[in-house]
Formats: structure tokens, C-alpha cells, sequence
């Protein structure tokens, strides 16, 4: 299955985007819409380094065993429902857009931010299932691989 159809799956909205590079790569970037209009955190709940804070108490929620879900349910910092902050997710090596949706709505981190007011967008390293195409190279050639 693939991402839009994994998304669509989930009961969320996929469209999916294509990035021409400077360098001839095509990159596919999926963005996430959700079903329903809820409603988005203020911008002052997110730090520069995207990492969840909860003004009220002063705590950084960046560490690995954070329940984001929780955190964004009960920050209680809410804005206009047209205002919607973008997020740009990217995978780690050897991964796709996929690894933000596997685990299915209420877990996966793209449907919580979704679900949370956020405009949710996965983006696709070059060469990775999404980006296997370039504007002169085959992922055949050499060339394609010598990322600069």
C-alpha cells in the first residue's frame, strides 16, 4: 500500500506533491489534511527546535517517552481554527514519509498534529521510494546516487 493510500485508510485526506530540485532530483512530499476542522495550538507552545513545551509548568517534553497526544489534549493553548502552523516532517536514514503514519490515527505523530490544527506535511529524501527520480538519471546510473 502505498503512503496516500495508507493515509486515506487512516480516514485522513493525502495529497501528494512533487519538488523539482536545483539539481534535477524529484522529490515526492505527502501532506496530511484531516477530515475534521479542529482546532490549532498558538504559536508560542512551540519552540525553535520543535520540540513540545508546556508553558504553564516550564517543562521541555523532547525526550523519547513523551506521549505527544497527551501533551497537545492538555496544553490548552488554542487559536483560531482557520490559523494553521505548517510542520515539515522528514524521515531519518533509510526511511520514507511512511514512518509518520504506521501506527495509525491517535499515535502516529503526522495524525496527532493533524488532528491537533496543525498543516501537516512528509517530506522524501532523495532516493527513497518516494524520490527515485531524477531529470536526466535513472536510479540506474551512478550519477543518480552522487548526491552533492
Amino acid at each position: 500500500m502505498l503512503q496516500p493510500e495508507l493515509i486515506e485508510a487512516h480516514g485522513y485526506i493525502a495529497e501528494t506533491h512533487e519538488i523539482c530540485t536545483e539539481d534535477g532530483y524529484h522529490l515526492t512530499v505527502h501532506r496530511v489534511l484531516s477530515p475534521n476542522n479542529r482546532i490549532s495550538l498558538s504559536t508560542d507552545t512551540i519552540i525553535p527546535d520543535a520540540a513540545i513545551t508546556d508553558k504553564k509548568n516550564n517543562e521541555d517534553c523532547s525526550s523519547s517517552d513523551l506521549d505527544c497526544h497527551k501533551i497537545l489534549e492538555t496544553l490548552g493553548c488554542y487559536t483560531n481554527p482557520s490559523s494553521k502552523l505548517p510542520v515539515i516532517i522528514c524521515h531519518g536514514v533509510l526511511s520514507s514519509s511512511a514512518d509518520w503514519v504506521l501506527l495509525g490515527p491517535e499515535k502516529a505523530l503526522a495524525y496527532v498534529l493533524c488532528d491537533n490544527g496543525f498543516d501537516v506535511w512528509l517530506a522524501n529524501a532523495r532516493g527513497n521510494t518516494y524520490s527515485k527520480s531524477h531529470k536526466y538519471y535513472s536510479i540506474k546510473d551512478r550519477d543518480f546516487w552522487n548526491f552533492r
